[in-house]
């Protein structure tokens, strides 16, 4: 017994070595889930992985520091946008952030990405179902506030 709980600390050690941190931060953009949200981050050293709900939408996605002064980021982001009038999009992208007071401090950060949208919409004409698939390049923007 004790010879398998040393072993699964010897494999897991170098797992707690790294030092992780919740982040909560408030915005909008994608990245916040849509028109307004919250996200819910696991910061590493240089790495942010994430997952946000908002009005109307839900994401998630990850950011990776690309300078050595901690302030660019570039990264990922996919979610879905729920549709009131039309019906839901589904989104990914490839972003930049850039952190005003820096990756580990609290403050605001502003990011653009570009990003593919797809959405299927189906209305009823004259008791037929008419299918579109729609699929379009966009360019996004994000502004938050990190806790």
């Amino acid at each position: 017994m004790y010879k398998a709980v040393l072993l699964f600390k010897l494999l897991f050690m170098s797992f707690f070595t790294h030092s992780a941190a919740i982040e909560l931060s408030t915005g909008v953009g994608t990245q916040y889930g849509g028109i307004g949200g919250q996200q819910l981050a696991i910061r590493l050293d240089e790495s942010k992985y994430f997952v946000a709900i908002g009005f109307l939408g839900a994401s998630a996605g990850a950011q990776y520091q690309i300078s050595d002064n901690s302030r660019h980021t570039m990264g990922v982001n996919f979610g879905r946008l729920l549709g009131i009038l039309r019906d839901d999009t589904d989104y990914v992208a490839l972003t930049y952030n850039y952190h005003l007071t820096g990756f580990h401090n609290s403050g605001f950060e502003i990011g653009t990405g570009l990003g593919v949208y797809h959405r299927d919409e189906s209305t009823f004409l004259s008791g037929i179902e008419i299918e579109e698939k729609t699929t379009e390049p966009t360019l996004i923007f994000n502004i938050g506030y990190k806790f």
